[in-house]
């Protein structure tokens, strides 16, 4: 791989693919990780998918079209978001709200021990923990779709900026610090 593979429309495309990998898992056509079909539907319809980055260039940017992204696929998104300021959030901080508040997974936006122009982005599932080979492989055969059997790889995104999407509470925010702190 190279940076450009990690940049904005490639990104982009990849949250697609884990939105409709939560899409297919809770019309049953995906495992459950954690529980129940019934308590994966609930984690998914009540809470969503949080959406956290961690301190990289650009990285505030893309977290915010990969919320708007996942809100044009149906599946509510929550954004960590304290005092005005967008916040970043350590990665076993995301995994620990699964548990705690009881999102349907975690997408994080982030190089991870890499240097800062690896960005990428990691998918933790209900159960809290980094997604296992079966699910990277599930999201994987969807993305090979979208890239390699659609001519021009599209996804829908929300109109509106993340920051109106917030106000009309269409993006739920999240103090993350209180978590860590």
């Amino acid at each position: 791989y190279t940076q450009e593979d990690f940049n904005a429309p490639n990104i982009n495309i990849l949250a697609k693919s884990v939105a409709l990998y939560n899409l297919q898992k809770a019309d049953g056509k995906q495992d459950i990780i954690k529980g129940t079909q019934e308590e994966f539907n609930r984690r998914l319809r009540d809470k969503g998918i949080l959406v956290v980055y961690d301190n990289r260039p650009g990285a505030e940017e893309r977290t915010k079209d990969i919320a708007r992204i996942l809100l044009a696929y149906g599946i509510k998104p929550t954004l960590a978001y304290e005092k005005g300021s967008f916040m970043s959030t350590p990665t076993p901080v995301a995994s620990l709200l699964i548990k705690k508040e009881g999102y349907a997974g975690t997408i994080i936006l982030t190089a991870s021990h890499n240097g800062d122009e690896w960005n990428g982005l990691k998918f933790n599932a209900e159960d809290g923990a980094p997604a296992a080979p079966s699910v990277t492989d599930a999201i994987g055969e969807i993305m090979k779709k979208e890239f390699y059997e659609t001519e021009n790889p599209t996804y829908l995104i929300a109109r509106e900026s993340a920051e109106d999407l917030m106000q009309q509470k269409s993006i739920a925010t999240i103090d993350t610090a209180e978590y860590y702190v």
